[in-house]
């Protein structure tokens, strides 16, 4: 009996070790595959940081050469406060440039910290500003899609009688442009 108890501690034994084994291997697997997603992840971020700002330094390029035109035209002053502007924006590209993702959310997260209410502030200016870019750039689209209705309406008046008749001789249009 006493071989059994010796035996069964051996497989014990073995079985914790053989555990132990294993779930280190696990631990190990699992560490590698973090630091690779995060790996990952910090290239992607590296990447769109690095997209945005060349997109940057050509849209401040652009401006720049609107600037001389400006200069050109006899608004000095005006081109001089674009210029101004356009250097500041510039020496804040660099600074994003130079600066790794994981800093700048640390300086937002600190600028947070300091300055609540001048984050909401910014934060919310640049969603209306947002907000009034997308709806601009899409009454442009709805525009030009109202047009070509009116042109091919214009072009088929039998159409154009038969969507007013279906719509109740409402079209929008004047009396007088009715009567013709």
């Amino acid at each position: 009996m006493r071989q059994e108890t010796t035996t069964a501690r051996d497989v014990k034994q073995a079985a914790r070790e053989a555990a132990a084994q294993v779930s280190g291997e696990v631990q190990k697997g699992a560490q590698r595959i973090l630091s690779e997603v995060k790996g990952a992840g910090a290239d992607f971020a590296e990447d769109r940081k690095n997209d945005a700002t060349d997109y940057l330094d050509d849209v401040i390029g652009a401006a720049k050469q609107g600037t001389a035109e400006l200069d050109k035209k006899g608004h000095a002053r005006t081109a001089a406060f674009v210029n101004e502007t356009l250097d500041r924006c510039g020496a804040a590209t660099a600074h994003l440039k130079r600066t790794s993702p994981p800093d700048l959310w640390q300086e937002v997260n600190d600028f947070a910290q300091e300055r609540p209410i001048a984050l909401f502030g910014a934060a919310f200016l640049l969603g209306f500003g947002a907000t009034r870019f997308l709806k601009s750039s899409q009454g442009g689209r709805a525009h030009r899609h109202s047009d070509k209705r009116s042109a091919s309406l214009n072009a088929d008046p039998d159409r154009r009688t038969s969507e007013q008749s279906a719509s109740g001789g409402h079209s929008g249009s004047t009396g007088s442009e009715a009567a013709e």
